[in-house]
């Protein structure tokens, strides 16, 4: 694989969003409204169109499943660990500090730049795992933040809420839709089908950029050395274990494993962050490692590209 025509027009796309934001030539509500644009729209209708067209497999692709997640609770337990014992952290503290080492960036960073390096082959074991990615590690988050003051009914009640409310999300929506009209083999209008696809074309491109443009409003502050190990757990620990759940002890097809380990090898989700500020705990040193994170997978992902 040729890493740097693979690497470059997607760095070189972020760097313009940067720019463009970091310069002033978009203020910081313009810098929202594409952010809200990119994620809330015209992504959420690639994965629609991806889910819509994509031939589902006949039974559940548990390894798939379990070549991704168990590697990512594993790299939770060690993170709480960390929180815990390492920095004294508190629950609710431990609880954000292993969100973060174990929530890549899987749809805003994950998505366009899997697909550019690997072709449309490598959507369908992508959203098999944004699927229920959300749904696993906030569900998870959410017991341990609140276990010293959870009851057994409060917390099935919680945990509903919570599933409501990630199935209303645009992204878990466009793929329950698009699942829908999958199976159901609803016919496309012609026109219709045209103008989706259109529209989906851009969610790569519109990602990126706005990508970049949110970077340029986090900077490095909180407790550097938690962010730097947190960076590490997330992109060096994550990535290994899913490689080699993915090649040696599920032997998944090779698409499919090269498309998991270049999703775990991702940086810090953003998502951590909005985790973090709901407890207001942690929250400038989760924005720190998106920050230092986001910076190394630049060179990060150019070396998982070039041994994939």
């Amino acid at each position: 694989m040729d890493v740097l025509s693979t690497v470059l027009p997607i760095l070189f796309v972020a760097l313009i969003g940067y720019g463009a934001a970091r310069l002033g030539a978009l203020k910081h509500d313009e810098v929202k409204v594409i952010g809200k644009l990119a994620f809330n729209i015209i992504l959420p209708v690639l994965l629609f169109i991806s889910t819509a067209k994509a031939e589902l497999p006949s039974h559940l692709p548990w390894r798939l499943l379990a070549s991704y997640f168990v590697p990512v609770l594993m790299v939770f337990a060690v993170a709480w660990l960390v929180a815990k014992l390492v920095f004294g952290y508190q629950p609710q503290q431990q609880s954000v500090f292993a969100m973060g080492a174990s929530y890549s960036n899987v749809t805003i960073v994950g998505i366009p730049l899997s697909v550019f390096a690997l072709g449309e082959a490598a959507l369908f074991p992508l959203l098999i795992i944004i699927s229920v990615h959300n749904l696993v590690l906030y569900s998870l988050g959410f017991v341990l933040a609140e276990r010293q003051r959870l009851s057994w009914n409060k917390l099935l009640s919680s945990l509903g809420q919570i599933f409501l409310k990630l199935i209303k999300t645009p992204i878990t929506a466009s793929l329950l839709l698009g699942l829908i009209v999958n199976i159901t083999a609803m016919p496309w209008y012609p026109p219709v089908l045209a103008s989706v696809e259109l529209l989906a074309k851009a969610g790569v491109p519109l990602a990126l950029f706005a990508l970049g443009a949110a970077l340029s409003q986090y900077q490095l502050r909180g407790q550097v050395p938690a962010a730097v190990l947190l960076m590490l757990l997330n992109m060096v620990l994550l990535p290994i274990l899913v490689g080699v759940f993915a090649f040696y002890i599920f032997e998944l097809p090779d698409i499919w494993a090269k498309a998991i380990l270049l999703l775990a090898a991702m940086p810090v989700g953003l998502s951590a962050y909005v985790f973090a500020q709901q407890y207001q705990q942690v929250a400038a040193t989760i924005a720190s490692s998106i920050l230092l994170s986001s910076v190394v997978s630049m060179f990060s992902l150019s070396l998982v590209l070039y041994f994939l």
